[in-house]
């Protein structure tokens, strides 16, 4: 009897947001350390900024994460003055006021269409500069930045997004965004074309960072085409560099950013770090989260679903996966949860903005019993003598009485009802 009442229990214990840890001045902290957990397996990491580490975030942001990535502070944008010259200090007082933690630190990024100053590729009416002065400009920016960095970093995002969106896996070169790194490479001498930005970014990022791990980094490479785009871009850098007798690959891993929502299938993002390994790099899953409405508390268990499956896929994989950095720390300093990108309301990550711990947090620290259970349940739904009275009364529903949140109500006035129906579809 006690063994049929456990998976109701943890059901009903989720869905009341039981687990969670309020008391004290950290909520969180007392919890298993996540980087701990998968110390055998990848490196846990996130995306960090001032406002990341306030209100007793920084503690549990180093309780759980081995590795950090800057949200914006290492982006081009951020590291220029007004006169045009590298200004390291706010990134370098940041870095100094954590380093006694020992984070690896993996810079994002060098090369991006957005977020960068327009003086690089651009004149002042918005043509396109010279590909000389491109080339001069992209050169000094990767030196400069990597260069001052060199023996910090660990690995690097050279080159961020920069496929369009209708990739083409046997024209990668054509399924480039032309942006303005590309429009100016591709504003020089005949033969001379845009896409050569891709290989001379990553040779001067070699040059600077010799130690570094370089990685192109991009999001929905859980669609196959992207990611089979991706993967034929690779391939022909690669083998271009290795052609000149180089031994040690240029393009070393790919970052897939991981945007997630509760529609993604794992399944699909397997495969994709399968195609990746087949390259011989490696693998990280770069800006992790999953969009969800934990207000609705079919939501907010779906939504550990999903993180649960993703993370059985990343041990699975662990072979190839070097790193599994969420897209910060807690919903309340995530952006999805700026106006501008569509919140409030997506609240992706494993904490809340309370620091309490979410069911996400639990699912992956323990996705094969996560799944164990919610698989359990979700094969065995409303089987009871009283089903058929249910349906007729309207009061059941299969494709939403967990949204609205009748699960509770259903156990309380029906304990042989089994729920968790939506758990099959995301496998």
């Amino acid at each position: 009897m006690k063994r049929k009442l456990l998976p109701i229990l943890l059901a009903a214990a989720l869905l009341l947001g039981v687990f969670s840890v309020s008391a004290g001045a950290a909520p969180g902290l007392g919890l298993p350390s996540l980087a701990e957990v998968y110390k055998d397996h990848f490196m846990i990491g996130g995306c960090f900024g001032a406002d990341k580490w306030s209100g007793g975030r920084e503690e549990l942001f180093f309780r759980h994460y081995n590795a950090m990535t800057a949200e914006n502070a290492m982006k081009p944008s951020s590291l220029y003055d007004q006169d045009r010259e590298l200004d390291f200090r706010a990134i370098d007082a940041m870095l100094a006021a954590v380093s006694g933690y020992g984070n690896v630190l993996h810079g994002h990024t060098l090369v991006w269409h957005e977020q960068s100053p327009a003086w690089l590729n651009q004149n002042g009416d918005g043509s396109p500069v010279t590909r000389q002065e491109a080339e001069r400009n992209m050169a000094s920016h990767i030196g400069g930045v990597a260069g001052h960095f060199a023996g910090k970093v660990y690995s690097w995002d050279v080159i961020n997004e920069a496929l369009s969106g209708a990739p083409d896996p046997c024209d990668w070169r054509g399924s480039l965004r032309k942006n303005e790194w590309y429009r100016a490479f591709d504003n020089g001498d005949p033969g001379e074309a845009g896409y050569d930005y891709i290989d001379f970014a990553f040779r001067q990022a070699r040059a600077a960072d010799p130690g570094a791990i370089l990685y192109y980094n991009d999001f929905g490479l859980d669609n196959a085409r992207k990611a089979n785009t991706v993967a034929a871009m690779v391939r022909e850098v690669n083998g271009a560099w290795l052609a000149q007798g180089n031994t040690r690959l240029l393009i070393e891993g790919i970052g897939m950013q991981g945007h997630y929502d509760l529609s993604t299938k794992a399944k699909d993002v397997e495969k994709s770090i399968q195609l990746f390994a087949g390259l011989g790099v490696k693998v990280s899953i770069s800006e992790l989260d999953v969009k969800a409405k934990p207000a609705m508390p079919g939501e907010i268990l779906k939504q550990a679903a999903v993180y649960a499956a993703l993370f059985k896929v990343f041990k699975d994989n662990s072979g190839v996966i070097e790193r599994v950095s969420f897209w910060g720390l807690d919903d309340g300093t995530s952006w999805l949860n700026l106006p501008q990108f569509g919140g409030p309301g997506a609240d992706p990550l494993l904490f809340g903005a309370d620091l309490n711990a979410k069911p996400g947090y639990y699912a992956v620290i323990d996705p094969e019993g996560f799944l164990q259970t919610h698989r359990r349940l979700g094969y065995d739904i409303f089987l009871g003598s009283n089903a058929r009275a249910w349906m007729d009364a309207g009061l059941y529903h299969p494709n939403n009485y967990l949204r609205y949140g009748y699960t509770l109500l259903y156990y309380l006035l029906w304990p042989g009802a089994r729920v968790a129906y939506w758990v099959k579809d995301i496998f």
